[in-house]
């Protein structure tokens, strides 16, 4: 008797899914192949990773007009992960950009299996908090710390969980590292972080202890340069060049960060929708207004940024925050309350909601990961050399510049 078995790609949905973000990945980076990738965000990659092993132990910088600053955090991280990487440290950006959407999908997945037992909701949840990276506009823009931030986001949820669970002491060191690394990039995370923290040893009182300390590694391993930042009100500036980021309060509501190659708002409408649905079942209400809490803080960090602007340097032009990495938790948020409530289309009560709540939960992946396929993440992310005047120079008054050169060879 020959046994016919299925096919490979439905024995194994998840891979395949895995394998099909990996390509589109691949074909919706088609354009940025070749030269390290820059953007008015995103500075050109050093030549070697020495130079960024260099920056953190150099007394002076030249970088720009010449700094004396200590370099930012996010540098220790990269210097580390270029080290495979020695002589093509551009590569590592393209490497994080690129495939930014299957990273987030893959780290949302394995939460998932945490919060539900739905292997196709859980699925179609996780494609689609990965193509977050792509509808905020973060990975178009080149707004690295967004991207870091929402690759690691199920994973610190992941760890925390279990942190409140289990109150130990590795899953505790964890999330300090995680925290330490993800406001490194995005220093705006850490009093998120702080937050959640708080919030989590209220509830939990017996996790309290383990809580605290990874409170204390995540601000301490960033040092002072963490408080620069709080102090001097840059905590909105991520890893990369300051750059004037408009967003208006209806883009951050459609989890857009008001780049040009943000997606459009209204592909988050059936989202909203479906989250609204979720808090009518009672059984699954508590969960699912976590869920809503979660979302609402990333809203009020979106719409707070979309209203702030700093300045990157003593005496250079005001610019207006990021919004994009609150409108992706926001998002976020909301895909999680879908997904905690989804169990009840299978109750009596609410089975003859489940084609419609089926039809408006794949509206989003496939109208985003088409967008983000057709369109590609290019523009204004690019693989050429972009200016070398920095981006607050350029938007100033006047004309800039440029003088090359050493102390042996003179102004070039």
């Amino acid at each position: 008797v020959v046994i016919e078995l299925p096919p490979w790609w439905r024995r194994h949905p998840w891979r395949s899914c895995v394998l099909g973000l990996f390509v589109a990945a691949l074909v919706a980076g088609r354009s940025v192949v070749g030269s390290p990738l820059t953007s008015e965000v995103l500075p050109p990659a050093a030549s070697s990773t020495s130079q960024w092993w260099d920056l953190l132990f150099e007394r002076t910088h030249l970088v720009g007009l010449g700094s004396a600053d200590q370099a930012p955090a996010y540098v220790n991280i990269l210097s580390v992960l270029g080290v495979p990487l020695w002589f093509a440290p551009g590569l590592l950006t393209w490497l994080l950009i690129v495939l930014a959407v299957p990273a987030a999908a893959l780290t949302a997945h394995r939460f998932g299996r945490l919060i539900s037992d739905d292997r196709g909701a859980r699925m179609t949840w996780a494609v689609s908090y990965g193509l977050l990276v792509v509808v905020t506009g973060a990975a178009s823009g080149g707004y690295l710390g967004t991207i870091i931030a929402l690759v690691l986001l199920p994973l610190f949820a992941n760890i925390l969980l279990r942190l409140v669970l289990e109150p130990t002491w590795p899953p505790a060191i964890t999330v300090g590292l995680l925290i330490a690394v993800v406001s490194a990039f995005a220093p705006v995370a850490w009093p998120l972080a702080m937050v959640t923290l708080a919030l989590c040893a209220y509830v939990a009182r017996p996790a309290a202890r383990q809580l605290a300390v990874s409170a204390v590694i995540g601000t301490a391993l960033l040092g002072p340069w963490l408080f620069d930042r709080v102090l001097s009100r840059r905590i909105w500036w991520e890893a990369g060049n300051p750059v004037d980021a408009p967003a208006t309060a209806l883009q951050v509501a459609g989890g857009s960060g008001g780049t040009i190659g943000a997606a459009s708002v209204w592909i988050a409408i059936p989202l909203i929708v479906l989250a609204v649905a979720a808090l009518v079942p009672a059984p699954t209400r508590r969960a699912v207004t976590v869920a809503w809490i979660v979302a609402v803080g990333g809203l009020v960090v979106g719409l707070t940024a979309s209203v702030s602007t700093f300045a990157p340097y003593p005496g250079a032009p005001q610019v207006r925050a990021w919004a994009g990495l609150g409108a992706g938790i926001w998002l976020a948020g909301l895909m999680t309350a879908v997904l905690f409530a989804w169990p009840m289309l299978r109750t009596r009560k609410y089975r003859q909601w489940a084609k419609p709540a089926v039809a408006l939960l794949v509206i989003f992946p496939i109208l985003a990961g088409g967008w983000w396929v057709v369109r590609g993440i290019d523009d204004p992310l690019q693989a050429d050399p972009v200016q070398l005047v920095p981006a607050f120079l350029a938007a100033g008054k006047g004309t800039t510049v440029v003088l090359t050169g050493d102390s042996t060879a003179g102004i070039v």
